[in-house]
């Protein structure tokens, strides 16, 4: 059986957020989130977004995945149109798309068990109980959680912990795209190479289109094959990671390398 090709197309996406000057003030400012976009991603890759803190890497990320609306543009999947400037809500089925974000925390219901955190998404799905249970027991062992911390709360587990729920609970849907939004950031640093570790297993198991996002060049040479380089909400550089790493071109990725003493 042939392998389904994916592709995932993104065509002048633009965003602009407005501002009031002051609290009493009338008048707003505005800032260019994202200049016009243009990027096309396909499978068997994992690809990476970097740059500096403000650069539109999480305002891309929530386009893509349908929490933000963009001013103008369209996000194409397998050649249908998903998102553009006039859609209120994302028009694919189901949670083909799935965002994790950097801080797990604040993404997981308090007031949920970490077992009805997981069955959620798969509640409107007409899956009985006992094959939803079935597909837990599965993903919590996938991503390497004991049995009983399907029973606690969020905050009765670690903070690597609460990154492997949220791995575990974009991928229980089988997403077609999986954006990784600093996934590394909130961790302690002898956390982050198991996560690292984990999220590169879970990738070549499942036949997925990978966005990871980071500013961290020494992670995004590690596990990126593609790389995109965002500069103040625009698209400077892309191509593989060590044509980017060994002879960058624009100046901007020039300067990303040299500040990470990448030379």
């Amino acid at each position: 059986m042939n392998k389904e090709v994916m592709a995932l197309s993104i065509k002048g996406i633009s965003k602009i957020f407005y501002k009031r000057k002051s609290f009493f003030a009338k008048t707003f400012s505005s800032v260019e989130a994202l200049k016009g976009i243009t990027l096309s991603i396909d499978s068997e890759k994992i690809y990476g977004i970097v740059g500096e803190s403000g650069c539109g890497k999480t305002t891309l990320a929530k386009i893509i995945v349908g929490l933000l609306k963009p001013d103008s543009g369209e996000v194409c999947f397998n050649n249908q149109v998903v998102i553009d400037a006039g859609t209120k809500r994302r028009r694919m089925e189901g949670h083909s798309f799935q965002l994790v974000f950097q801080n797990p925390f604040t993404s997981l219901n308090p007031r949920f068990t970490i077992n009805q955190i997981l069955r959620e998404g798969l509640i409107n799905k007409k899956i009985d109980d006992a094959t939803i249970g079935q597909k837990i027991e599965s993903i919590a062992a996938e991503v390497n959680l004991p049995h009983e911390v399907i029973k606690k709360y969020p905050h009765e587990l670690s903070g690597g912990e609460r990154q492997r729920i949220a791995l575990a609970r974009a991928l229980i849907v089988e997403p077609k795209l999986l954006i990784l939004d600093e996934p590394l950031s909130s961790l302690d640093v002898t956390i982050q190479s198991s996560i690292l570790l984990l999220i590169e297993k879970l990738v070549k198991k499942r036949s997925i289109i990978v966005l990871f996002i980071a500013h961290d060049l020494a992670v995004m040479r590690h596990i990126a094959e593609y790389v995109f380089v965002l500069s103040n909400g625009a698209l400077v550089e892309e191509g593989p990671v060590e044509t980017i790493f060994s002879t960058p071109q624009h100046h901007y990725t020039k300067r990303l390398l040299d500040a990470a003493l990448y030379k």
